[in-house]
This record gives structure tokens, C-alpha cells and sequence, in this order.
């Protein structure tokens, strides 16, 4: 028998499933043996609905819900994690509304949306903290053009550049965005 292995992602502001999806897509295209759990954190009722469909049988979206619940208390959240089991990884989407060109308004990440990075920012030092080996890969629009001292400000407080690719590439959403990662990405 080969034995199987449990890949756990941790994902934040996760949207529709779509972490889920891709990596069973992932799974079946190279016929790789290993579980999959997605332990997803989502606000948006309508998004979890859309998330249990689009990949119900790898994902869960335990309480709370809500990313700044889970950055609000460093013992509660770590214990959270401890009881999860290891994490290989922490994908988070951090909401783009304020970030997007789309709006002429958007405040970047001092905007009420986007400021959720702040948030998952802070999960994933505590998770680094608890799971040292943990990676990480963050996205978001590409706006630095329209926000380059916070384009900035991401690109160094993840010590990470970002690859840019059209998403279509990789998911259902067919624009340009921006994939901050703690591993080499390769070229799409």
C-alpha cells in the first residue's frame, strides 16, 4: 500500500473554494496520492455555500468566520491551530475593493475592505509562530500603479515579490493579479 499523506491549507478570506478546487485539480492532473484538507475562513455566507459545492469534500469552514476574529486573541487562535494539526500553508485573497482601479475611490489598504490584509497578516505570523515550516502565498489585484507605498508596504512586510500572471492561468477569474509567496512560483 502507498502510504498517504494530508496536505492542510489554512485558508484565508478564501472566497468561493476555488484553494480547494485547484489543488484537487492539481491532485488528479499528476495522479499524486495525498488528502487534502482546506480549513477555510470566509466572511460571506453566499462564498461558503458556492465553496462547500465547488470543493465540499476537501474543505471545511469552521468557526469563526470572520479573519479578524481570528487576529483579535493570540492564545485562542493558536490554540485554534494546535488543535487543527499541522498547516503546510496559508493562502489568503485579501479583498481588493479598495485596491482595484475599477475603484476610483478605493483608500488601498486603509480602505474598509482591503484592510483585511492586516488581519491575515497578523494569522499568519501567529501560524509561523505555532508551524514554523509553514509557507504562505497571498493575492491579490495588481495595484501598484494605483497604490505604490502600499505595494510597497506588502512587498516588504512579506519579504516576498510578487508574480504576476493572469489568474485565468490558474482559476476562474481572468485578470491580471498578484501572488506574494514564501516558495519560488513557477512560470505559468
Amino acid at each position: 500500500p502507498v502510504a498517504t499523506s494530508t496536505i492542510r491549507i489554512l485558508s484565508l478570506c478564501g472566497g468561493m473554494g476555488t484553494v480547494g478546487l485547484v489543488l484537487k485539480r492539481i491532485r488528479q492532473m499528476f495522479n499524486i496520492q495525498c488528502d487534502i484538507h482546506v480549513v477555510e475562513v470566509e466572511y460571506c455566507a453566499e462564498a461558503r455555500a458556492m465553496a462547500a459545492h465547488i470543493a465540499g469534500d476537501v474543505s471545511t469552514h469552521p468557526k469563526p468566520h470572520d479573519v479578524w476574529e481570528w487576529a483579535a486573541n493570540e492564545h485562542r487562535t493558536k490554540s485554534w491551530l494546535q488543535q487543527m494539526g499541522q498547516v503546510d500553508a496559508v493562502v489568503c485573497g485579501f479583498s481588493c475593493q479598495d485596491m482595484s482601479v475599477a475603484h476610483r475611490q478605493g483608500k488601498g489598504l486603509q480602505g474598509n475592505k482591503s484592510n483585511v490584509y492586516f488581519g491575515a497578516r497578523q494569522v499568519l505570523r501567529w501560524v509561523k509562530e505555532v508551524y514554523a515550516e509553514v509557507d504562505f502565498l497571498f493575492e491579490c489585484t495588481v495595484f501598484r500603479d494605483k497604490h505604490r507605498t502600499d505595494w510597497d508596504f506588502v512587498c516588504d512586510d512579506l519579504c516576498s515579490s510578487p508574480t504576476i500572471l493572469d489568474a485565468a492561468v490558474v482559476a476562474p477569474c481572468y485578470r491580471k493579479r498578484a501572488f506574494w509567496a514564501s516558495f519560488e512560483m513557477l512560470p505559468l
